[in-house]
């Protein structure tokens, strides 16, 4: 066997200490891309702004929203003629690319086999919203059936849906779940669905409110559309910020760093504002406190 001579192996050592350095580098880049820009939206995202708009960009648990405000930083509603896509880059180098789902009422959306369910939590229940892969409501017929068990810290509740059919001018049918949750912070919950054209379906998703710092700001901005539109009415329910958004539903519960390209079509309002497409990026890094938190609630369960 022939021994390698003293320049081969220099050669080799040579070789193996740059290609050590490069993911030395690349891991510090990542650290480091991920520690910019640290201006966090209403919603604990991060924010990018373009010549006419901010964006805010929050990664959680079951995936990512996104907020559109204008060049004032006041929410803007998503329409339905709005449509987009993200690239996700993991940190090992896989990337994939989703639609963003437009959540029109403010809920959090789920994908179920084929199909998407947007859930807007509120005091007096349950608003389930169904789309089809292509985004479009699923028609909820009057024979309806399905149930919800939700599971809560001190006992379990299952109640049966309801197809709501007579809507509001602004709204569509949909499914409700008459069961109050006024001062509910977290709770899990399994929903089983018979749709008379789709099938029986089933998920399963958790709950947690959350709290961030300048949350009011975007609330207060949203009471005073609505009391615009019911002058004189009751106090309507805005804490839990009913604001439209892209989602993107995927698990992100066990991923702490991620690179993220949003290009999305803004529609009628793009065109108006002269700002139709948009293309940002960002970088999502898990912070040392929401580790902890998730540890803390580990050793719990």
């Amino acid at each position: 066997m022939k021994r390698m001579n003293p320049k081969g192996r220099l050669t080799l050592f040579g070789i193996l200490l740059i290609a050590i350095s490069m993911v030395a580098y690349s891991s510090h880049v990542w650290s480091e891309e991920a520690e910019k820009h640290e201006h966090f939206g209403s919603h604990g995202g991060e924010m990018r702004m373009t010549d006419k708009f901010h964006v805010e960009l929050a990664v959680k648990d079951h995936g990512i929203e996104v907020y559109l405000l204008d060049i004032n930083q006041k929410p803007l509603p998503v329409k339905e003629d709005m449509s987009g896509t993200v690239s996700l880059t993991f940190k090992d180098r896989t990337e994939k690319k989703l639609s963003l789902v437009k959540a029109l009422h403010g809920g959090q959306i789920r994908k179920v086999d084929d199909i998407f369910a947007e859930l807007v939590i509120k005091h007096e229940g349950i608003d389930i919203y169904l789309l089809d892969k292509t985004q479009k409501p699923i028609p909820i017929s009057a024979d309806f059936s399905g149930s919800i068990s939700i599971k809560l810290s001190d006992e379990d509740r299952k109640v049966s849906l309801e197809p709501v059919v007579k809507v509001k001018k602004d709204d569509v049918p949909h499914i409700k779940a008459p069961i109050e949750l006024p001062d509910v912070e977290t709770f899990e919950a399994q929903v089983n669905l018979n749709l008379s054209k789709l099938g029986k379906k089933a998920f399963k998703f958790k709950y947690k409110a959350e709290h961030h710092a300048g949350e009011q700001e975007a609330t207060e901005h949203h009471g005073e559309e609505q009391e615009a539109e019911h002058h004189g009415g009751e106090h309507e329910e805005t804490e839990h910020q009913f604001l439209s958004h892209f989602e993107v539903p995927i698990d992100l519960s066990k991923v702490d760093m991620l690179r993220i390209l949003v290009s999305a079509d803004l529609g009628k309002l793009g065109e108006k504002a002269g700002e139709k497409q948009l293309n940002l990026r960002f970088n999502y890094r898990k912070h040392k406190e929401e580790k902890h938190e998730e540890e803390h609630e580990g050793h719990h369960d």
